[in-house]
């Protein structure tokens, strides 16, 4: 399947990135270059609260307790 490069990108060689930082700034290059207008960029990283299934350790013992 031929996907756009920035899409390509993000799929096969954003992991491989050294941090958040550097990763939104290659991803911002990549759209740029692909001829995406951007006028900035944000990353927000979400993290579950100790109650939510998602979080890890969720329905064991908690520490402390």
């Amino acid at each position: 399947m031929d996907l756009p490069a920035p899409l390509a990108w993000l799929v096969d060689e954003a992991g491989a990135s050294s941090g958040p930082d550097r990763f939104l700034a290659e991803l911002g290059g990549r759209l740029l270059a692909d001829g995406l207008p951007l006028a900035g960029g944000a990353l927000t990283l979400a993290v579950p609260h100790r109650s939510s299934p998602a979080a890890p350790g969720f329905g064991g013992p908690r520490p402390g307790r």
